[in-house]
């Protein structure tokens, strides 16, 4: 399984999620992830709100 695998706290976002024994991916690699992610999404929904112009 997932948990096995990745760690109990796997479905936690970001860092708090990491297990970097078990992932081997370093906390500050995953915070720029989920950093960027989250960038990412902002702008994709902010580009959706505004109203398209003719």
């Amino acid at each position: 399984s997932k948990q096995y695998w990745l760690g109990p706290n796997y479905t936690k976002e970001g860092v708090a999620g990491n297990d970097i024994t078990r992932t081997n991916v370093p906390d500050i690699r995953v915070s720029y992830r989920y950093e960027t992610l989250v960038d990412e999404l902002s702008n994709i929904f902010k580009v959706v709100d505004k109203p398209i112009e003719v």
